[in-house]
């Protein structure tokens, strides 16, 4: 089995097998994704105006590298302290240091946020400003961006075509029962 699945799940992959020959550091830091080409895939750095484009071009590039569950908050921050029990010993152990799968985590995640900010305009970057990781950076961008007055244009304009297509539908239907009725 490939150590990286089982890494990234929180197991250890510490082996007898002579045919393995990975422990769990190995494996964890196997686990990291690299993301170093972003600003080579992603070309439009983020602005007060250009939202949606930026959005729909990093969650495909974050989807596809397979690490956007960091950045929705779907795979949260592990436990800072790991309590396990070894099987070797006869009581719970308890790391006074950070876990591994935190170290991991926040690494990986420091990554994310790094890859974000690189793709901001200084226009947009001073809106995250001390915002620690990449779930809280994409939330605040989801809440603050979409409220740009651009962007409320082109959303009211949507709502209104919407709605002039239903009163155009409703107009009609009230006149086929109106010919309905009177016939």
């Amino acid at each position: 089995m490939d150590p990286l699945v089982f890494a990234a799940a929180g197991i250890n992959v510490n082996s007898s097998s002579p045919n393995t020959n990975v422990n769990a550091s190995s494996a964890v830091i196997a686990a990291i994704i690299p993301l170093s080409n972003t600003q080579q895939v992603i070309n439009l750095k983020l602005t007060n105006t250009n939202y949606l484009f930026w959005c729909m071009q990093i969650k495909s590039y974050l989807i596809g590298r397979g690490v956007f569950s960091f950045v929705d908050g779907s795979h949260s921050c592990p436990s800072p302290h790991d309590l396990s029990s070894d099987p070797s010993a006869n009581s719970a152990s308890f790391s006074f240091g950070p876990s591994q799968a935190f170290l991991t985590w926040k690494q990986q995640d420091q990554l994310i946020l790094s890859s974000l900010l690189s793709s901001f305009s200084i226009d947009v970057l001073h809106l995250v400003v001390d915002f620690p990781t990449s779930a809280s950076v994409w939330s605040t961008l989801e809440l603050i961006l979409p409220l740009n007055p651009t962007l409320r244009l082109c959303n009211c304009m949507t709502l209104f075509k919407t709605f002039v297509k239903v009163m155009i539908l409703s107009l009609s239907t009230c006149r086929k029962l109106r010919d309905y009725l009177i016939n």
